[in-house]
């Protein structure tokens, strides 16, 4: 005896098909009824749940009547067109109504199979039979949820909730796909899906990431700019420490970028590269160094520069700020001996050829101060990093512009000499430590004047190191 395939579908409009013909299910309360029992399937639904759920402005008083009318209706033509009772059945109990059906015959269903499948594949790495999962989940969409009913004034609780799940399982299927190197192929689906849903974060950092990826930083820098005035303008927002992660990962083109779980990883503890890093030796600069991490954070909070003059073999304490920077990603810090190592340093370039570097330069200045100021200041850092010393002041305003984006320490290695002791009196405002190095020998008169904050370490023995403040 031949059973009759049944399906039951609510992603999309209400629809019922026997063997592939649409069943009828006519008027309004008795499409709602069906709905609203088919999100809530395999649950006894009260039967003053499905009276306010389908008169959501106030019940007649013949509601419960005309209820009990729906679901003899439906019920008879489930029975009309072969539905098994096994498959789907419509039962009544005491407090309400039960709709009995088959996960394997309700599209609702099965897209709960797939997310689960596909985000466990995520979580586990394997990131093609997540994107396969999960593409076949939204496949299974064929526009909103319930678009009749929600035609017809409905706007149920549940409807709102599987819209922002199918956003999230949109955000999860880029981030396989962007996994598995198809950055190219959905660059494209991802600027539609942002227009789509412009106020989520996610898919707009997956966006900037596709872009960044396929050559096209400017853009990606675009969205961000974009999506950052939009929620300061609407709800005086700005984005979240994701989003301002990778946007200052996309400015200085941090190496990380470029792997299977970049976002992932950063929507965890931060960027992979900071627990890969090795911790330098301890080098008996405790003290120091936590003078060091307090002005940066005074530097942060205040937002305003500080100047730390560092007299002595300073080497090890270097590195360990370095490796500190590195590990709580709370600042920045950048290690020149020249005002192009300062220039490449900040644009992610040390180790590019000059074509490649200015590139880079380019797209970071764009990205921080915009292009009509950018065509000023592009040209003159360009002559720095072709090794110009007269165009410092363009050096200390791309610090400043750096520094307003993201707290940075700069260390100068061997300041009193040369140009770098004439970068220090360029740099006026923001949340900026500057540690300059140098030798005993140092004539402090006039060093640093013009900072707001001044501080001296003279590094002797370990055990026998002074700090003055100025």
């Amino acid at each position: 005896m031949h059973q009759p395939v049944v399906r039951f579908r609510v992603l999309g409009p209400l629809e019922v098909t026997v063997d592939g013909r649409p069943l009828p299910v006519r008027g309004v309360v008795q499409r709602s009824a069906l709905g609203f029992l088919l999100l809530n399937a395999d649950q006894v639904v009260a039967t003053s749940d499905l009276v306010r759920a389908l008169w959501a402005r106030g019940a007649p008083p013949t509601a419960r009547k005309m209820l009990q009318n729906a679901v003899s209706a439906l019920r008879g033509t489930l029975t009309r067109n072969g539905v098994a009772a096994d498959v789907a059945a419509l039962l009544s109990h005491p407090s309400g109504y039960r709709f009995r059906v088959a996960p394997a015959v309700v599209d609702l269903a099965g897209f709960h199979r797939l997310v689960a499948q596909g985000r466990a594949d995520l979580a586990e790495g394997a990131w093609e039979r997540a994107a396969t999962a999960l593409r076949e989940g939204l496949d299974l969409w064929r526009g909103c949820a319930l678009a009749d009913l929600a035609e017809t004034g409905v706007a149920w609780p549940a409807l709102v909730e599987l819209k922002g799940l199918r956003g999230s399982v949109v955000e999860d299927r880029f981030e396989a796909d962007l996994a598995c190197g198809r950055h190219h192929g959905v660059a494209a689906e991802l600027e539609a899906a942002v227009d789509l849903w412009p106020d989520r974060e996610r898919l707009s950092g997956q966006l900037m990431l596709a872009l960044y990826r396929c050559g096209r930083q400017v853009e990606a820098l675009a969205v961000y700019r974009r999506l950052r005035t939009r929620l300061g303008e609407r709800l005086g927002l700005e984005p979240g420490r994701d989003l301002r992660l990778l946007e200052r990962a996309i400015l200085t083109h941090d190496p990380w970028l470029d792997e299977p779980a970049a976002l992932a990883r950063i929507a965890g503890q931060g960027p992979p590269a900071a627990a890969a890093r090795p911790r330098p030796a301890a080098t008996g600069r405790s003290p120091e160094l936590d003078v060091l991490r307090g002005l940066a954070a005074l530097t942060r909070s205040r937002r305003r520069p500080h100047l730390v003059t560092v007299l002595g073999p300073a080497d090890g304490l270097v590195a360990e700020l370095v490796a500190t920077a590195h590990e709580d990603r709370a600042f920045r810090c950048l290690v020149a001996r020249t005002p192009a190592d300062v220039v490449r340093s900040c644009c992610g370039a040390e180790d590019l050829d000059p074509a490649a570097a200015r590139q880079r330069l380019g797209v970071l200045v764009h990205g921080l101060a915009g292009p009509r100021a950018a065509a000023d200041l592009v040209p003159c850092l360009e002559n720095v990093l072709r090794g110009s010393v007269v165009e410092l002041l363009a050096v200390g305003r791309l610090l400043e512009l750096v520094a307003a984006h993201c707290p940075l320490v700069v260390v100068l290695e061997n300041a009193d000499l040369g140009p770098l002791r004439d970068l220090v009196g360029l740099i006026g405002s923001g949340p900026l430590l500057l540690v300059a190095t140098a030798g005993p020998g140092l004539d402090l008169d006039g060093w640093g004047s013009g900072f707001p904050g001044t501080t001296v370490l003279t590094l002797a023995d370990p055990a026998g190191t002074s700090a003055e403040r100025a």
